[in-house]
């Protein structure tokens, strides 16, 4: 393992209950030492949770089949037949997660297994436009508001890849489907977007501070209240069938060996997505408990 991060945040108000990221260091000899941390393999001094970006893999199958239900492209029964090779985009034909495809597959088996092919034909269906607003209403591609320095990440589009010089391919739509393409987030933004799925659309500002006291007199000079970013309306019955699909994945799906047996009921996605030939981004962005969740929470690998 070369680096790792992980980030808990209430689900109904933004607070950071915790953020870690590794490796790590001793802040008490960080100046003794700054100079061989910064020499350090695999860069100690980074904070992972906050800085850096990474593509989320098929934790974005959630947001897309959000954008699916939620524009009317499908429904929870919306059913697509997997052959693992996807050939309805004219020039780009990807392959599904497992190569000899997951047969009839609809919504909640979707996510479970998570199926490539499903999310290559909402996305086509759906079109990239539908897609990237949506995402963005989750916060995806911007900054959550916590009070220490942060990332902006990248969200995919037509839009930022004119930015950058290049054109936008259909293959590209797909692509961005199931995690890929040009999308970057750092795992606090990961973890917000979990939240702001949870809550029904409400997307709080990220915030370490619970609250500041005078030294001398013990009185509060500043008592943080929740800050809400942006507010969409979901409807209750898309945010159900999502977190009955986020269940599927740990009692009988690509998170069942993990989770089994777990003490108590919760929800969650995995996610991989290759960084270079034989090394990969693992993540896993969950909440808990499943009945009246309370926190999400981002861990990556």
């Amino acid at each position: 393992m070369e680096g790792a991060a992980v980030v808990v945040m209430k689900v109904k108000t933004g607070e950071i209950l915790a953020c870690g990221s590794y490796p790590t260091y001793d802040l008490s000899t960080l100046y003794e030492n700054y100079n061989d941390l910064m020499k350090a393999d695999y860069n100690p001094l980074l904070n992972r949770a906050l800085t850096s970006t990474y593509a989320p893999g098929s934790t974005y199958k959630v947001a897309m089949l959000i954008a699916g239900i939620d524009s009317g492209t499908v429904d929870e029964y919306t059913t697509v037949y997997d052959t693992g090779t996807y050939r309805e985009c004219p020039g780009y034909h990807p392959k599904c997660n497992l190569l000899t495809g997951h047969g009839v597959t609809d919504a909640l088996k979707a996510i479970k297994v998570s199926c490539n092919y499903y999310f290559y034909d909402v996305a086509d269906k759906m079109g990239i436009d539908t897609l990237v607003e949506y995402a963005s209403n989750f916060g995806l591609g911007q900054k959550t508001g916590v009070e220490v320095p942060e990332s902006t990440g990248i969200l995919a589009s037509p839009e930022f890849r004119e930015s950058i010089g290049l054109v936008w391919n259909p293959g590209d739509t797909l692509q961005t489907a199931i995690g890929q393409s040009d999308n970057a987030f750092t795992p606090i933004q990961l973890c917000s977007y979990m939240s702001t799925l949870l809550n029904g659309g409400t997307r709080y500002k990220a915030t370490l501070l619970k609250s500041v006291y005078d030294y001398a007199t013990k009185l509060p000079v500043v008592v943080n209240k929740p800050v809400v970013l942006d507010k969409i309306k979901l409807e209750e019955e898309t945010v159900d069938v999502l977190k009955s699909a986020m269940r599927q994945v740990v009692v009988e799906g690509t998170a069942k060996n993990v989770f089994d047996n777990y003490p108590f009921k919760i929800g969650g996605k995995t996610g991989t997505a290759q960084v270079s030939v034989g090394s990969d981004t693992a993540l896993f962005v969950g909440f808990a408990p499943y009945s009246e969740p309370e926190i999400a929470f981002c861990a990556r690998i």
